[in-house]
């Protein structure tokens, strides 16, 4: 396992670690098996002004069309933002990332030769993680997020789809088929919001791959689960949030998923007054792996 450390000036004591954050993407079962790309990509950074962490998952659309392409260039438009250090602020910044997205993406393709490939578009849940515990979520499609608070998995966004929205059905479409993505003129308005965390509580964010194999009662347990197993006195285990990334991979795949999954984990450490100063340092710990296959997961996860 590859990890890696980013920082906002120079911390090495543990006290001054505020966000811990770990990363998993893999190509599904059908992708494996006919030999095509993983179309979800993840993106991270800290922001050099404000010492914020930004962290995306998007999910690539096109039918083979260079989804992968399309979710990469919305992801990194995300992470690129420059963020300010009032998470208040950050909302109206949210608005205009989720807004240039699309033209971003479109830019991207056609410096590529693929502007003609229309049918590419990409889902996206982007966040922005402030030292004072403050998120800034931007949410399109069918991504989700959710926060784990004393136990309980508590979602933070409502998937963009034909039943939820109320809009008409095509014929060709399913009731939970997303009805927005970046691309297309699909993306409609902005969905911005800002949710405050508390120590202790865990962030995860997630292309449909992981949540449409997976109950929100089964995420619970299994993530509960694992925290008990390796995090029984509030402690951190060097590793543990990418063991928990794989493994939530690992039962999508085992429940039958066949899609493309990407998982973060990010877990908020607390923070004292002088960290919401942001020339204060912020350590941020990666436990970052390679995209790779079902069958590597299963291989190299026990049960």
């Amino acid at each position: 396992m590859q990890e890696e450390t980013l920082r906002f000036a120079v911390s090495t004591e543990p006290r001054d670690i505020v966000w811990r954050l770990a990363y998993h993407s893999q190509a599904g079962l059908a992708h494996e098996q006919s030999g095509r790309p993983n179309e979800d990509a993840v993106a991270h950074g800290v922001a050099a002004f404000s010492g914020a962490i930004s962290v995306a998952v998007a999910d690539g659309v096109g039918s083979g069309q260079r989804g992968d392409l399309a979710s990469a260039l919305v992801a990194r438009y995300w992470v690129e933002a420059q963020i300010p250090v009032d998470s208040a602020a950050a909302l109206e910044l949210g608005n205009e990332a989720l807004n240039g997205s699309e033209a971003a993406m479109s830019a991207g393709l056609q410096a590529t030769g693929l502007s003609a490939q229309g049918a590419s578009g990409s889902m996206l849940i982007g966040a922005w993680l402030f030292p004072s515990g403050d998120v800034v979520l931007g949410h399109v499609g069918d991504c989700r997020a959710y926060r784990l608070h004393l136990g309980d998995l508590l979602p933070l966004t409502r998937d963009h789809s034909y039943r939820n929205l109320g809009v008409p059905l095509p014929t060709w479409r399913k009731p939970d088929d997303p009805a927005r993505m970046i691309g297309g003129g699909m993306m409609g308005p902005p969905d911005v919001q800002r949710v405050r965390l508390e120590p202790g509580d865990w962030l995860l964010l997630s292309s449909d791959g992981l949540h449409g194999a997976l109950t929100d009662a089964q995420l619970t347990m299994a993530l509960t689960q694992v925290i008990a197993a390796g995090h029984p006195f509030g402690g951190y285990r060097q590793g543990l949030l990418q063991a928990m990334c794989r493994h939530l991979a690992k039962l999508a795949v085992r429940a039958g998923g066949r899609d493309d999954i990407s998982v973060v984990l990010a877990r908020f450490e607390g923070a004292d007054a002088q960290k919401h100063d942001p020339e204060y340092a912020v350590e941020l710990q990666i436990d970052a792996s390679e995209s790779i296959w079902p069958s590597d997961v299963l291989r190299g996860v026990a049960s």
